[in-house]
């Protein structure tokens, strides 16, 4: 009896599925209410920074981790064109910086590591990134670098150490 029962009751179960898949609704779906529209933002709200970036040359190897020491060559300039820092042929050595740590800059962390639609750099790559003051040293003065200053990075990824 017990056989007979659920032999029943799977028939009907398969027949009701079927035969409500070879109808379909002509009804349109009711529509779902459109959520509120939001207001357009008043005129001082500024957006949120955003690294630009330019790859002078695409590496074609290793990407930078977090937490990974990333060796790297650089020259920091100011939009006038003023070079306040480089490592590049004076002697000093290359810059080991770790990513996601918040050693550097938030714009290097974004302009190397990746982040903000910015694919991550590669070992052998050339960079360009120009860094909003928020993303830098803000209102700041630091050094030779005036507070509220765009930097304008030119970085080579030379290699990472694990």
């Amino acid at each position: 009896m017990r056989i007979q029962f659920s032999t029943i009751v799977i028939t009907i179960a398969l027949i009701t599925s079927v035969t409500s898949c070879s109808h379909p609704t002509t009804e349109p779906a009711p529509a779902s209410p459109s959520p509120p529209s939001s207001p357009s933002p008043p005129a001082s709200v500024v957006p949120s920074a955003q690294v630009k970036y330019e790859d002078l040359e695409v590496g074609t190897g290793a990407r930078p981790l977090f937490n990974e020491t990333a060796l790297v060559r650089y020259t920091c300039a100011l939009e006038n064109g003023k070079i306040v820092d480089s490592n590049i042929d004076n002697g000093k050595p290359l810059l080991p910086l770790r990513l996601g740590l918040g050693e550097v800059i938030k714009g290097w962390e974004i302009g190397i590591g990746g982040g903000q639609g910015i694919p991550p750099m590669r070992v052998g790559g050339k960079r360009k990134l120009i860094v909003p003051p928020e993303l830098g040293y803000g209102s700041k003065t630091r050094g030779p670098i005036p507070g509220n200053s765009m930097l304008i990075f030119e970085i080579e990824l030379v290699s990472i150490q694990k």
